[in-house]
């Protein structure tokens, strides 16, 4: 009851509270476009250097093929064991499982 008063006083109480509910995006955490754009150019440099890289170091293209798909596997069972910090899954499932997917 207090709180249908409150924000029938206070629309744009309200309406910050929708916002943050529905988008997940608060006022004071806005963040900067160029950090992001820059953060992820950086990010889809460096996820391209396991498949690439191998490449720079040999002289057959099927020996650089081999050592680009052994690379981007570690890679991403690298990554996908990494992402259970944040999720608190379990670090060889998930590996396993991003490995798949890609």
């Amino acid at each position: 009851q207090q709180l249908l008063s409150y924000y029938s006083n206070n629309p744009n109480d309200l309406l910050k509270i929708m916002v943050a509910l529905e988008f997940g995006v608060v006022e004071e955490e806005r963040r900067s476009p160029w950090v992001a754009g820059a953060t992820s150019c950086l990010l889809f440099f460096l996820g391209s250097l396991p498949s690439v890289v191998p490449f720079a170091f040999v002289t057959d293209p099927l020996d650089g093929l081999i050592a680009a798909g052994v690379a981007t596997g570690i890679a991403l069972l690298f990554v996908g064991g990494v992402k259970t910090w944040a999720t608190r899954g379990r670090p060889l499932e998930a590996a396993v499982e991003n490995l798949v997917i890609a």
